[in-house]
């Protein structure tokens, strides 16, 4: 869960800047990441989980008022995505608006994962395997 955390805050900070690029540069460029690598690079475990959430939040409630103002001339432009090829606002909108909520199903399935492991414990030499 925590790994995810931090993950949806690099991409989402990706994500408010690569509109960015899509928008105001004159010839977008987007560079793709190893987001498995960034995982391990930047250590996500010692990372702050609460500080992810508030900086993911933040992104999208910088960027919203953003959207909401380009024209269609922003909206119809093409950028070059380093791993995608041509990456246009309609390519952004469409990874970047179920992509939080994608991985909010991943942590749901963690969680419940995690809450129906069997328990392990030792009572008076015995091992105890319970099921909640």
């Amino acid at each position: 869960v925590h790994e995810v955390i931090c993950h949806c805050a690099d991409s989402e900070m990706n994500a408010a800047l690569r509109i960015r690029y899509l928008a105001g540069e004159s010839v977008p460029r987007i560079v793709g990441y190893d987001q498995d690598a960034w995982t391990k690079l930047f250590d996500y475990h010692a990372l702050d989980a609460d500080l992810g959430l508030t900086l993911a939040e933040g992104a999208r409630c910088w960027t919203l008022p953003l959207l909401e103002r380009l024209s269609g001339t922003q909206w119809a432009k093409v950028g070059t995505h380093s791993e995608m090829g041509a990456y246009t606002a309609e390519d952004w909108l469409r990874i970047y608006a179920e992509h939080l909520h994608t991985h909010a199903r991943q942590i749901d399935r963690n969680l419940a994962a995690w809450k129906a492991r069997p328990c392990l414990y030792m009572f008076r030499g015995l091992l105890i395997i319970n099921s909640f």
